[in-house]
């Protein structure tokens, strides 16, 4: 894990101050697939979505991403499927289950080029 260094001067003192800093991805790539229970009006972050099916399994999800104008409303059994970089926030419109994994044609690039040949041959 990468450590984010901060130096600052206090009265001719150095300070060092060590903040344990993941990768933006990390969290969410490390822990695939995995399964949110949101409450009603909770927020959930993901710092990228490229590559991730998000599935609404309970309630209602609301999914916006940054520097698109489309809001996207997710119902019990719906997905959205992330295919361009983009932050995104998940907001549950009333109790919901929120399952994130990675999607088919992520899962497909992650293997080794041969093995693909293979299975489509």
């Amino acid at each position: 894990m990468p450590i984010m260094r901060i130096h600052r001067l206090s009265s001719l003192e150095t300070l060092s101050i060590f903040i344990p800093m993941l990768h933006a991805k990390a969290h969410t790539m490390n822990a695939l697939p995995h399964d949110l229970r949101l409450p009603a009006r909770a927020i959930h972050r993901i710092a990228d979505v490229a590559g991730l099916q998000l599935r609404c399994s309970e309630g209602t999800l609301w999914l916006t991403l940054d520097n698109d104008p489309r809001d996207v409303i997710l119902e019990a059994g719906e997905s959205f499927v992330g295919t361009e970089h983009r932050h995104a926030i998940v907001y549950a419109l009333k109790d919901a289950r929120l399952s994130v994994s990675a999607s088919v044609a992520r899962a497909e690039a992650a293997q080794p080029a041969f093995w693909r040949t293979a299975q489509h041959a």
